[in-house]
């Protein structure tokens, strides 16, 4: 679907605002913790549904902690989902900061954890084109051991691009 042109003194619909104007956001009020769980699974906070086929720019934020060396395992879940994705983050083992182009359907990174009582945080951004449905981040631990924490005020956040 096309951007739509408006035309001086038009009046806008709801839909015209809602669906070009303002961003999807889902995002955690509150912590959610997994303790040794290494299967990707779907936070149901961060979480946009698309209505329509169509091009996004996607911006993710997400504060976590867990054990020393246990890591968050991440990726996302979406129908038929193109485009890539760039992160910023450490991965697993430390060592330095990510700055690696992926594509959506990317099931392997791994950002580092370093210990309970550190949070930390990573940022993901791209373009993706979907078809209609939900677009949601997924996460588990690395490594199964003890409790790793997805914090509040993380969030996925769709912003319509075509």
């Amino acid at each position: 679907m096309p951007v739509p042109t408006w035309s001086p003194g038009e009046i806008l619909t709801s839909a015209d605002v809602l669906t070009w104007m303002r961003p999807l956001v889902g995002y955690k009020v509150g912590d959610t913790s997994q303790t040794t769980n290494v299967i990707l699974s779907n936070d149901g906070d961060m979480t946009v549904t698309f209505t329509t086929a169509g091009t996004w720019v996607i911006e993710v934020y997400c504060r976590y902690n867990g054990p020393t060396s246990n890591g968050l395992a991440f990726a996302f879940s979406g129908t038929g989902l193109t485009g890539n994705f760039s992160t910023l983050f450490i991965p697993q083992g430390g060592g330095g900061v990510d700055l690696r182009q992926h594509p959506w359907s990317y099931t392997g990174m791994v950002a580092n954890t370093t210990g309970v009582l550190n949070t930390l945080g990573f940022r993901v951004s791209g373009l993706v084109t979907a078809k209609p449905g939900a677009f949601t981040f997924q996460w588990a631990q690395f490594t199964s051991s003890g409790t790793t924490t997805v914090r509040q005020g993380s969030y996925l956040m769709a912003w319509r691009a075509n």
